[in-house]
């Protein structure tokens, strides 16, 4: 296997800060989750921020000169993508299956909106693994924040606090969990594609038994 970092960034791109990283982190990772938590935005409310927060964060990015493929929407490391991922989620369902099988899962509270699993592939995840990932990796590329321990522990520690307004330990160590996988998945292919796609097969199975 070649050890050589696939290529993140293109030319133009604006140097950024840890300071201005840390204020970049702030307001879009920490703030959203805790209004929510803290019931000063309600936790109806809690996709519509999603959304809005994506979109906002998609035009910052291409703003300071992220290319398609720093943000991990590239052709050249898709393979590579999708085998560490498929691997992540076979192991994964693995493990679902034995807790569920053993009883030990908790009833299913799958949301009664009609088209919530429609809206959850097609826009949750994706928007989840660009925020927690695609963009989150490039501004700390930006700021000059490459070690990957401290890529992918900031980036699973930030994943893992979106979900502090569900107030269950389950579903913040279980997203811990696979906030760590994802993000040293994608620390080594560079690619969006393999974790969204592990995303949406995983989040779907989680909900559909009553992990998260």
């Amino acid at each position: 296997m070649s050890t050589v970092e696939p290529k993140t960034q293109g030319t133009g791109i604006v140097a950024g800060s840890p300071l201005g990283f840390a204020g970049f982190l702030l307001l879009v990772y920490v703030v959203p989750p805790l209004l929510i938590f803290f019931d000063v935005v309600p936790f109806r409310f809690r996709f519509p921020v999603l959304l809005i927060t994506s979109v906002m964060v998609l035009a910052y990015v291409l703003w300071k000169g992220n290319g398609l493929a720093a943000l991990g929407l590239r052709r050249d490391t898709l393979k590579r993508s999708l085998q560490l991922n498929l691997s992540i989620t076979a192991l994964a369902l693995v493990a679902i299956a034995a807790v569920y099988f053993l009883g030990l899962m908790r009833a299913p509270s799958i949301p009664a909106w009609r088209w919530f699993f429609v809206f959850y592939v097609l826009l949750s995840c994706p928007a989840q693994e660009f925020l927690f990932r695609s963009a989150l990796f490039a501004e700390m590329d930006r700021a000059g924040i490459t070690h990957r321990i401290w890529q992918v522990a900031i980036s699973s520690a930030a994943y893992c606090l979106l979900h502090v307004i569900y107030r269950d330990a389950i579903t913040l160590g279980v997203t811990l969990c696979m906030g760590i996988a994802w993000g040293l998945s994608y620390r080594a292919a560079r690619n969006l594609w393999g974790v969204t796609v592990s995303h949406c097969v995983l989040g779907t199975v989680s909900i559909f038994v009553g992990l998260i």
